[in-house]
């Protein structure tokens, strides 16, 4: 690979099961009766191999999960949690998104390889800012106690979570489409056949870290080839109405190609506009 700039290459040996029996097993329960199960696989296969591996920034569709309780969201966002090392894990923490505190905050997440969101609501994505600045990658104004204020670059990966999809304010919609939405459907009671306890799964999982890791490196792989995340249809079309909602118009405009007009015409015809629409 051209981008890796090592001079030096050492052999080694990864230790530990390869097996992602289990990994897989969670997965596809959790998108069970998803139409697009395979694609939301890979789109997260290739997702956590550019979290883990540091390219996560490099492309565009940050995964923001979206369910109202009890349908793994949790388990997911833990297990994911787990193929990190804890000093490269952080948080998004509702209690200093804003106020004096904001700029300390801010200074604690330089360093970080993955920024998770376990509860994300509406309020702390339409009303803090900084956090959608953290998540555009845009520098933030940041310190510690005692030391001056400097600029904070986050580079690491962001995943979120919540019941809901944040009402969206934003016209450009420029920051909604950095996500890829990805919404649970499925309720998982305890006492249900087949459904774990969280700390039995947790450490099922736990004990796949090795496999999981080469698993996410082989869609790292595939990424790099593709250019781009696989993208699950449900995801589209969930992202869409969260920008645009039933605005028949907007979804029009953005499903036309607007860089290459009928016949190759340096504009667009307005009986060509109105034909892309009817259909």
């Amino acid at each position: 690979d051209d981008r890796v700039l090592a001079e030096h290459v050492l052999e080694g040996r990864v230790d530990g099961p390869r097996s992602v029996r289990r990994w897989l097993a969670f997965l596809g329960e959790l998108f069970r009766d998803d139409a697009d199960r395979e694609q939301r696989i890979a789109y997260l296969q290739e997702w956590l191999g550019a979290a883990l591996f540091g390219e996560a920034n490099a492309y565009r569709g940050l995964p923001f999960l979206v369910g109202t309780g009890q349908n793994g969201k949790s388990a997911l966002c833990f297990a994911i949690q787990d193929l990190f090392t804890a000093d490269a894990v952080r948080h998004v923490d509702p209690k200093s998104l804003t106020g004096d505190h904001a700029e300390y905050y801010v200074a604690s997440l330089e360093g970080g390889k993955v920024l998770i969101g376990f509860d994300v609501s509406g309020e702390m994505l339409r009303d803090t800012s900084f956090l959608k600045r953290v998540i555009s990658g845009e520098p933030i104004d940041a310190r510690r106690p005692s030391e001056m204020p400097r600029k904070v670059l986050f580079r690491g990966a962001v995943i979120l979570a919540g019941q809901e999809l944040p009402p969206s304010a934003d016209t450009s919609n420029a920051f909604e489409s950095r996500f890829l939405p990805l919404r649970l459907t499925r309720v998982f009671r305890d006492g249900d056949p087949g459904v774990l306890p969280p700390a039995v799964l947790a450490d099922l999982l736990r004990a796949e870290r090795v496999g999981v890791i080469l698993w996410a490196a082989e869609g790292l792989r595939r990424l790099r080839r593709q250019g781009a995340y696989t993208c699950p249809p449900s995801a589209l079309r969930e992202r869409r109405l969260w920008m645009h909602g039933d605005s028949a118009a907007a979804w029009w405009a953005e499903a036309i190609d607007w860089s290459v007009p009928k016949d190759d015409r340096p504009w667009h015809a307005r009986t060509d506009l109105y034909g892309h629409y009817v259909e």
